[in-house]
């Protein structure tokens, strides 16, 4: 998270659904008028085996969700 050109430093914490560091951000918006934030994300990809074959082909399929 940073102001204008200088990053403040502070942070949200871990989440495993966006809508916390939203509202973490918006609060931090309004207290400190910051307005930039960097986010990451971190998923995982399950491979499975292709139909007949022992060798990973494709992820399966699954829903995803941000942290």
């Amino acid at each position: 998270m940073s102001g204008d050109e200088t990053e403040c430093g502070a942070r949200s914490g871990t989440y495993s659904h966006p809508a916390p560091v939203e509202e973490w951000q918006r609060r931090h918006t309004q207290e400190t008028r910051h307005r930039r934030y960097h986010r990451h994300f971190r998923d995982y990809a399950v491979m499975r085996p292709t139909a007949g074959s022992s060798e990973p082909g494709e992820p399966a399929r699954a829903g995803g969700s941000a942290v």
